[in-house]
């Protein structure tokens, strides 16, 4: 069949023998990559592919399944796509068992799990899966798009308008004043008894001041907690890290009185560098960028990386501890 194909266009487009020969090669080739993939069972153009939701928020989890349908013999490579595709983020990739049909053809799916960390609508290029026997081609799947909302309504910046003044029913109005008067009765009731305690002769013995634990003790106490935790047991890496994070972040607003909670690793970097000290500022910074690996581009810490990081986190306390002060005696023997 090919080649009668070949005889009907040998005289198309002109050019001599050579260019005749040159256009054989590409259709002939054209021709035995189409009928491998109608063999195959795949379309001529794209994998099927099913986005699943098409709509979504940002960081949920977003499907992308690739079906392969193929007779036996067939064999692919499925790229591990890294850490993009696209504009999104690619968490993770699992390739489905091979099913038997009906028809005697096989189906497997390959299935990427994405997400995206900002609102937009993102397209999802196409994947490039390479079959290797019996005939070694690209097939690529179908590109879709998707649309990334965020949680928020929008009004959360509006300034709503004053609203006029509340009307207090009668009733209501008896009650606080009547909660007032009990308010008043107790409090005089609580002279009463100060005074008739001091006529009694002894007086009342001072509350004792809790003490305030020093940023270094509470430091040390929540990282211990931390350690005796079941975060690491359970798997649990990124909220360990969420939380060892925390512990730093406030012993280092409390010790250095440095703004870091509640800000990003650049905004600390970029605000505390002329702050902090230069060992504590160094330390941190890398701390920071470390943690972040882990808390938003979905690397994975090892348990020897973990406790290296909470040897880090113990060493910047260390660093930032004051020097004891010297003693009146201390001062004079040196003199």
């Amino acid at each position: 069949m090919i080649s009668d194909f070949k005889f009907q266009i040998s005289d198309w487009g002109g050019g001599g023998p050579r260019a005749v020969r040159a256009r054989h090669h590409v259709i002939r080739h054209a021709a035995m990559a189409l009928l491998c993939a109608v063999s195959l069972g795949f379309s001529a153009e794209y994998l099927p592919t099913e986005i699943a939701p098409a709509k979504a928020h940002v960081g949920d989890p977003i499907n992308l399944k690739v079906t392969l349908r193929f007779k036996e013999g067939a064999a692919f490579s499925v790229p591990p796509l890294g850490e993009k595709l696209g504009d999104l983020d690619v968490l993770s990739h699992e390739i489905g068992e091979v099913q038997r049909q009906p028809d005697g053809s096989y189906v497997q799916t390959v299935t990427y799990q994405l997400t995206a960390y900002k609102p937009g609508k993102f397209t999802i290029p196409s994947v490039q899966i390479k079959q290797t026997a019996p005939q070694a081609m690209v097939l690529p799947s179908q590109p879709g798009e998707v649309e990334i909302v965020t949680i928020l309504t929008g009004k959360e910046t509006d300034i709503e308008d004053i609203k006029s003044p509340m009307t207090i029913p009668f009733e209501v109005q008896w009650m606080w004043v009547l909660a007032l008067a009990l308010a008043a009765l107790a409090l005089a009731a609580l002279v009463w008894w100060l005074r008739r305690g001091k006529r009694a002769g002894g007086g009342l013995a001072p509350l004792a001041a809790v003490p305030q634990l020093s940023p270094e003790e509470e430091a040390l106490e929540a990282l211990k907690r931390l350690e005796a935790s079941s975060l690491l047991v359970e798997g649990r890496i990124k909220e360990f890290y969420v939380e060892l994070t925390e512990i730093l972040k406030h012993y280092v607003y409390r010790r250095h009185g440095v703004a870091v909670e509640e800000r990003t690793t650049d905004e600390i970097v970029r605000d505390s560098s002329a702050v902090l000290p230069s060992e504590v500022f160094q330390l941190l910074r890398e701390f920071l960028r470390r943690a972040d690996m882990v808390k938003f581009a979905k690397y994975r810490a090892a348990a020897e990386e973990t406790r290296e990081m909470v040897k880090w986190t113990y060493r910047i306390v260390e660093v930032s501890r004051p020097l004891p002060e010297t003693t009146g005696a201390a001062k004079l023997d040196a003199a």
